[in-house]
């Protein structure tokens, strides 16, 4: 009721109804699918209402779909098997690891393969030009995610 009611408050709005009003046959049915996946991970009850780490994901808003990923691994347990210290895994390795994992999530920038490769780029950059492949553990959790949200 609650997601119903700001969705029919949301629909006679100019922005939908005098903008774009070719958007308007097609909304009801993209709204139905974003709420009814919504409630499947889990951040909306089946009645509407915000659950658990909702307010987190509304928090990071402007980065989404990132922001539902990231609920994704923090409910599957996969930020607390990235954390774990061990003797031949130290601090270093677990840090070099978050660092991926976030800038894969929240701060990635998409560059011309050839950028990629140019040596005066990778010379000069502060940081890295070309992420490394996600840990396992975060790319499972995101593969499973991926085929959630494309289904």
């Amino acid at each position: 009721r609650l997601v119903r009611g700001a969705v029919c408050r949301a629909l006679p709005q100019p922005l939908f109804a005098n903008d774009h009003p070719s958007f308007l046959p097609v909304l009801p049915i993209q709204i139905r699918y974003m709420t009814d996946f919504l409630v499947c991970i889990g951040v909306l009850s089946p009645s509407g209402e915000p659950t658990g780490l909702a307010t987190l994901a509304d928090h990071f808003h402007a980065s989404e779909p990132s922001n539902l990923v990231f609920l994704a691994l923090l409910r599957s347990g996969a930020l607390h098997t990235l954390c774990v210290q061990s003797d031949e895994r130290k601090w270093e390795a677990v840090a070099s690891d978050l660092l991926v994992t976030f800038s894969f999530l929240f701060a990635r920038h998409r560059i011309h393969p050839d950028r990629a490769t140019d040596e005066a780029i990778l010379k000069s950059a502060r940081g890295k030009v070309v992420l490394p492949a996600l840990p396992s553990a975060v790319a499972d959790v995101v593969k499973k995610y991926n085929g959630l949200a494309l289904r």
